[in-house]
Formats: structure tokens, sequence, C-alpha cells
């Protein structure tokens, strides 16, 4: 049951951009970018505790131009697509991810278009993904190591540079990031 809990977290927190630590500039940019060719294709959410994937929860990724990817991603009948780039870091990639639109269809508002870190691991035909660590530690993580960020109506928005951003996650990524907790399966073509 909490391995279900984690995976809806986690599509919820793609799909509707949550209260977690994001970023209002890129991490990914030209000089750190990289493809991996175990990326690309449609990766179906897997659920460990009942050992079924969940054929609703898709994440289909095709690769787009300037080495980026166009992630789009499904739960449940609702779609978001996002313009997915990512950079190698040790033993393990890092995606940063911001909506395609900067137009919140529901809303007919412009909106600030923030990026959202994932770390990823891809092996055996399995993506597993894991997102930063909760806000409050995250702050005190940045506040260490002189990382600017704002927190804005709870949510906690990272400032840094671009530059300042790929310092900081090349150098402490792995206590950036949470343990991987949701595991996608390539699925059949």
């Amino acid at each position: 049951m909490q391995t279900s809990l984690r995976i809806t977290a986690c599509f919820s927190i793609l799909l509707t951009s949550g209260c977690f630590v994001q970023s209002l500039n890129p991490l990914v940019d030209d000089t750190v970018t990289c493809r991996d060719a175990r990326l690309p294709g449609t990766w179906v959410l897997f659920d460990d505790v009942f050992d079924i994937s969940r054929k609703d929860h898709t994440w289909t990724i095709t690769e787009a131009a300037d080495d980026s990817y166009r992630l789009t991603a499904s739960m449940d009948g609702k779609t978001s697509e996002y313009t997915l780039r990512i950079m190698k870091a040790r033993d393990y990639l890092i995606a940063d991810m911001v909506k395609s639109h900067s137009i919140d269809e529901e809303f007919r508002i412009n909106s600030v278009r923030v990026h959202q870190l994932l770390k990823l691991s891809i092996e055996k035909g399995e993506l597993r993904t894991a997102s930063l660590i909760p806000a409050r530690n995250f702050q005190s993580l940045a506040r260490k190591h002189h990382l600017a960020y704002s927190t804005v109506d709870g949510r906690t928005i990272l400032t840094a540079s671009t530059g300042d951003l790929q310092e900081f996650f090349l150098e402490h990524g792995e206590a950036a990031f949470a343990d991987f907790s949701t595991t996608f399966k390539r699925s059949a073509p």
C-alpha cells in the first residue's frame, strides 16, 4: 500500500507541480546535456507491492531537438507534456523537466515555467526515479552549501544560476536526492 501511495505521489508531483523543491533556472544546459539511447520509449509504472504494471500510468519519451527529449506523462486519463534534458552525474542521470506549455490550460493564465529535477537510473529494462529530498531538508542542505533559493507560498524555489546548480548537484547530488522510489518498466513494442 505504501508503494502505491509513493507511486501516485510521484505522478501527482509531475502532473500538478505540488509543494516540493523546484528550480527557476535550468540545471541542464548545452554544456552538460547528454543523450542516453536507453531512455526513449514507453515506460509503464510498475507496482512492486502487487507485482503488476499500471497501464494507466505511463511515460512516453521521444527524442527532440537540441539534445532534449519530449516526455508525455499520462495518469488516469490526464496527460502532461514536458521538455526533458539529462546530464550524467556519477553513476546516475539527473533529469531536468519543464512543462512544454507556459499557459495554464485550466485557468488560461500565464504561469512561470519551473524546472523539476529527478534522479534517474536505467538498468535491465527498468527506469527508476528519485525526487529531491523534502523541502525542509533541502533548504538546510542549500544553506550549508550557499545555494540560493526562496520560499514562495510554502514552495521552495531554487534561484541559483545554472552554473551554481550544476556545481551543487555534481558535488552534492547524492545528498540532495531521496532513494529511488518509483519504477517504470519498458513497454513491449
